[in-house]
C-alpha cells in the first residue's frame, strides 16, 4: 500500500520513520551481538493468520490480555530492527515503572482498533515492519526466492528466539503476510503453532469495503496483502474482488495448514469465538501451548450488521452462495 494513496493518519510519519532508521543504524551492531548467539525459540510461537477485517486483531487483543503470552507491542515495534532491545526497554520504562514516572497512567487496555491500528504502549501491534526484514513480495504477492535463503531464514528463527528470551513466556504474532507460505514457516520450528480465524466470507468483505474507504477514502485501492492470485481479481468490480480476496485468504491458509501436523494449528469461526472467547485458551492448554488459563469473563458484541447499501449487500450475498453450494 502506497503511502501517497492513505488519506489522514495512515499517512506516514516522515520524520519518525527518520527517527527509526536512524536508531536502527547506531543499534544494528549491538542486535547482531543479541542474535549471534544462535538462541531458538524454547517455547511457542503461535502465529495468527486470516484475512484483514476477519477479526484477528480482536483475538490478538483477547490473548494479550490473557498475560499469558510475550507479544511486540506498540513500544516494542518501534525496535522492530531489535526486538529484544525493544522488550527490555520496555520493561524498563513501562513494567518496571513502579512509582509511575515514565507512565503515570498505565491502562490494562480494552478491546478497541482502528484496522489493526491499537492504542498504548503495552497494546498488541502487527509489527510488519519486522516481518518485512527477511520477508518480501513480488507484485504478484510472490515470497522472492532471496527470502527463501537458509541464511535469511536462520536469521528469522534466531530473532524470535532472542525476543521470546526476553518474556520466558511464549509468544503470540500476527503472520498474515504468510498466509500463502505457512509450510515454510512450519518449516522452520517445531515450536511454531497456527491460528487459523475465518469469518463469514459476506461481513469479512464487507468490512474490507469499509477498510478501503477509511484508509484511501475510496473503495477502488486494493486493501491488505495481495494473493497470489490478484492479477486476475483487479479487474473485477470492486465488491467481487473482496469476496474473492476473502475466498483466496482462506483457501491459501486452509491448503498450507493442510501440510502442518493437526497438534500445530487450531482453525476457528470468528462467530465461535465471540461467543465463547475462552473456547481458544481450552484448545491451547490441550495443546499444551499453555499450561492453565486465568478466568476471563469478556462479552463481545457479534459483528453481523450489514452496513453497505442494499443493492452491494445483494450482489455479495448472492455471488458467496454460489461459491459456498
Amino acid at each position: 500500500m502506497k503511502d501517497k494513496d492513505r488519506i489522514g493518519h495512515h499517512k506516514k510519519n516522515i520524520s519518525l520513520e527518520k527517527v527509526l532508521a536512524e536508531l536502527e543504524s547506531l543499534l544494528k551492531r549491538t542486535n547482531q551481538q543479541i542474535v549471534s548467539s544462535g538462541k531458538k525459540p524454547t517455547l511457542p510461537i503461535v502465529f495468527i493468520v486470516g484475512c484483514a477485517r476477519s477479526g484477528t486483531t480482536l483475538l490478538y487483543q483477547f490473548l494479550a490480555k490473557t498475560r499469558l503470552f510475550g507479544f511486540p507491542n506498540n513500544l516494542i515495534s518501534r525496535f522492530y530492527y531489535s526486538p529484544y532491545l525493544g522488550a527490555k526497554v520496555y520493561q524498563m520504562l513501562y513494567e518496571l515503572d513502579d512509582n509511575d514516572e515514565i507512565f503515570p497512567i498505565k491502562e490494562d487496555g480494552n478491546f478497541v482498533s482502528t484496522l489493526g491500528k491499537t492504542r498504548g504502549p503495552n497494546q498488541p501491534h502487527e509489527f510488519w515492519y519486522f516481518w518485512n526484514r527477511f520477508f518480501q513480495f513480488d507484485e504478484k504477492g510472490l515470497l522472492l526466492n532471496k527470502s527463501k535463503e537458509t541464511k535469511n531464514l536462520d536469521s528469522f528463527v534466531n530473532e524470535l528466539g532472542a525476543f521470546q528470551s526476553a518474556f520466558n513466556k511464549p509468544l503470540i504474532m500476527k503472520a498474515m503476510n504468510m498466509n500463502w507460505d505457512i509450510p515454510l514457516l512450519n518449516d522452520l520450528c517445531n515450536n511454531f503453532y497456527f491460528i487459523h480465524l475465518k469469518r463469514d466470507i459476506k461481513y469479512n468483505a464487507q468490512s474490507l469495503l469499509h477498510a478501503r474507504k477509511s484508509f484511501f477514502g475510496n473503495t477502488s485501492h486494493w486493501y491488505s496483502f495481495k494473493p497470489p492470485n490478484y492479477s486476475k481479481l483487479k479487474s473485477l468490480p470492486e465488491w467481487k474482488q473482496v469476496v474473492e480476496q476473502v475466498i483466496s485468504n482462506n483457501n491459501g491458509i486452509t491448503e498450507g495448514l493442510s501440510k502442518v501436523p493437526n497438534d500445530k494449528q487450531i482453525t476457528i469461526d470468528f462467530e465461535d469465538f465471540v461467543e465463547n472467547p475462552t473456547l481458544i485458551l481450552i484448545k491451547m492448554k490441550a495443546m499444551n501451548i499453555i499450561k492453565e488459563y486465568p478466568e476471563i469473563k469478556f462479552n463481545f458484541t457479534k459483528q453481523d450488521e450489514i452496513t453497505v447499501d442494499k443493492k452491494t449487500w445483494e450482489l455479495i450475498a448472492s455471488y458467496v452462495s454460489t461459491k459456498t453450494l
